[in-house]
């Protein structure tokens, strides 16, 4: 298949798929210098460019191919989500799936570079926090004025630190199937070494899990940690009595100066107080699977983080 790729993530996949027996066609600049490619002059069948976030792809060609190279990604890249199908605006017949790269995707396809060219660690998340210092730094690397050793203080400089000098943190919780979600905004009580604990009122509703109201006052404690594969949130009343609790299992957790993000997988562990834990939404992350937007692999990984959760909640 012929693949033109363009943005941030161009030089990792191009080794990806052409491992897998694809041709790039029009490649840039940097992909043709690295990987010894010339211009071509055929078409290309798919378009992997940038998402507007960042934090994916989208892929745009005819159906069936998109879907090959889809389940390329969530072979290699076994967290890989597909967030949204629609029709392509410009071509009929055509579709464009817009793919997110989570944590994990993320760290191989860092890996994968890092075997072409001086690639800093945590490459393709710092490119959207800080381009220019990540050029900047490599760049160094290039030259040998800087080592390997640096590499951490540049995550902890451009995102650890930033995320202690704010008074608040946004969870960028993303939701398949849904439009750009809603961040949920808390006030920041502690950042931790790998994470933060964070503060967030409750409007009036219903805790679907709980299956309880939510009241006036009632607030949530939220527990992230770089790279867990669940979030913790305990619910209080507003005078402190404790309601319950959640785990959402998700994606690996990215920090970012602003806080995290992370895709839901749907299924969560809740456990009310004095009672013994239980999962809900199971079918959600079964049918996830079964459409393709989630790998077995994926599916698989979450359900044993639920089951891992529930046997620690119960001992």
């Amino acid at each position: 298949m012929r693949i033109k790729l363009r943005g941030i993530y161009s030089l990792a996949l191009a080794r990806l798929v052409m491992d897998a027996g694809h041709e790039i066609v029009d490649p840039t600049s940097e992909v043709a210098r690295v990987l010894g490619l010339t211009q071509g002059v055929l078409p290309e069948e798919i378009l992997v460019q940038d998402r507007y976030t960042l934090h994916g792809v989208d892929l745009i060609g005819e159906s069936e191919k998109v879907w090959e190279i889809l389940r390329l990604f969530q072979l290699r890249l076994f967290d890989t989500v597909l967030v949204r199908l629609d029709p392509d605006e410009e071509m009929d017949g055509w579709v464009r799936a817009t793919v997110e790269f989570p944590g994990a995707s993320k760290a191989h396809l860092d890996r994968i570079r890092g075997t072409m060219v001086p690639t800093v660690d945590k490459h393709h998340r710092l490119k959207i926090v800080d381009p220019k210092a990540v050029s900047k730094f490599e760049q160094a690397i290039r030259d040998g004025s800087s080592g390997s050793g640096g590499q951490e203080d540049l995550f902890q400089e451009l995102v650890m630190g930033a995320l202690a000098r704010g008074g608040s943190v946004r969870l960028e919780h993303v939701r398949v199937g849904s439009r750009p979600p809603r961040p949920r905004e808390a006030v920041l009580l502690e950042v931790t070494s790998n994470g933060f604990v964070a503060k967030r009122r409750l409007s009036p509703g219903w805790y679907d899990g709980l299956d309880m109201p939510i009241e006036e006052g009632d607030y949530a404690i939220t527990e992230v940690r770089e790279g867990a594969w669940s979030v913790r949130h305990v619910y209080y009343s507003a005078s402190g009595v404790l309601k319950g609790e959640y785990h959402n299992i998700n994606t690996p957790v990215e920090l970012y100066p602003y806080g995290a993000r992370y895709v839901d997988l749907e299924v969560d562990v809740v456990k009310r107080p004095g009672e013994p834990p239980f999962v809900v939404d199971r079918e959600r992350l079964e049918l996830l699977a079964r459409q393709g937007y989630v790998s077995e692999e994926l599916k698989r990984k979450a359900l044993d983080t639920a089951n891992g959760i529930m046997e620690r909640l119960s001992s």
